[in-house]
């Protein structure tokens, strides 16, 4: 282009904004809890504190890192697992 940079920056520096990341949400989907108070995830079971299980209830499943969060419905945490890998 034949532009001198810091010329051409002088005249832009008054239309550019500050850089901010963008930070994604984690992705999760809706699970059904079982009677016996497990999860089925990607071929495993985890289980789910006792008392959750009700007809219908679903959880949140979050993978993050190398943990599996599980959230009700709320969105409140109700456990999460250490064993679980990508």
């Amino acid at each position: 282009t034949r532009k001198i940079p810091l010329q051409e920056r002088l005249l832009e520096k008054d239309h550019l904004h500050p850089w901010m990341p963008v930070i994604p949400e984690p992705a999760w989907q809706l699970y059904t809890v079982r009677k016996d108070h497990t999860v089925s995830y990607k071929g495993n079971f985890y289980s789910v504190p006792q008392g959750t299980y009700q007809k219908g209830v679903q959880v949140r499943l979050t993978p993050i890192e190398e943990q599996l969060h599980i959230h009700d419905d709320q969105g409140i945490l109700l456990c999460d697992r250490l064993d679980f890998l990508l």
